[in-house]
């Protein structure tokens, strides 16, 4: 994936993990990419799927960003994660594809995109 992304040639790139349980592979993707990494802290409301974005941990004004998780289920933390770092002042923001994806359907919710650019 990281050759994928090397091949683009984008510019002021920052890696974000959307949690600190994929900061490890983040910080190796973004080593050989040679662009910083950055960190949301999030945290769980209940004992379900749902999520809260706390923080976002790392400098990421001006940049875009290129967000990293292993698995996505119902996409909230994507989804909150962009919308972080869109008030943390990225201009532009993606998801690169995750590792895997759940095989459980989402629990019937769906999620909207966050309100600003993507690329």
């Amino acid at each position: 994936m990281s050759n994928y992304f090397a091949e683009k040639g984008l510019e002021d790139l920052v890696l974000v993990a959307v949690d600190f349980g994929i900061s490890k592979r983040a910080r190796d993707m973004a080593g050989r990419l040679g662009v910083p990494v950055a960190v949301i802290e999030k945290r769980r409301t209940a004992n379900d799927d749902r999520s809260e974005t706390l923080n976002v941990i790392g400098d990421v004004r001006g940049k875009r960003a290129l967000t990293f998780d292993d698995e996505i289920l119902t996409g909230g933390t994507i989804v909150n994660a962009a919308n972080a770092l869109l008030e943390a002042g990225v201009p532009r923001c993606s998801a690169a594809p995750p590792i895997r994806y759940s095989r459980r359907p989402p629990p019937g919710s769906s999620r909207k995109a966050p309100s600003r650019k993507w690329w």
